[in-house]
């Protein structure tokens, strides 16, 4: 787990796609995380990997991020994929990460 402040910008999380035919596929995601306050969220991992099954259905569950530190002053973090997702096929949930 690494502080906010001593993350190099941005974070670069891969995700990693298998078929089960074994044909895979390699996306990256840009984190870059804009403290509002002091209380600057943290994430709790530096790196998240999953594997999924390439017949999943829109909607599925891959994998979730989150982070500490943040909304102790009433702030809710808010996580958004600002980069790496070709053709949208990857949403994250706002609120929960």
């Amino acid at each position: 787990m690494f502080a906010v402040d001593t993350v190099p910008a941005p974070v670069i999380v891969h995700l990693l796609c298998v078929g089960a035919d074994g044909h895979s596929a390699v996306t990256a995601v840009q984190l870059t995380v804009q403290p509002a306050n002091t209380d600057r969220p943290i994430f709790t991992s530096a790196t998240y990997v999953t594997y999924f099954h390439v017949n999943m259905s829109v909607g599925d569950f891959v994998v979730a991020v989150a982070t500490t530190g943040a909304g102790s002053h009433g702030n809710r973090p808010t996580y958004n994929i600002v980069s790496g997702n070709e053709g949208s096929v990857f949403t994250i949930e706002p609120h929960t990460g």
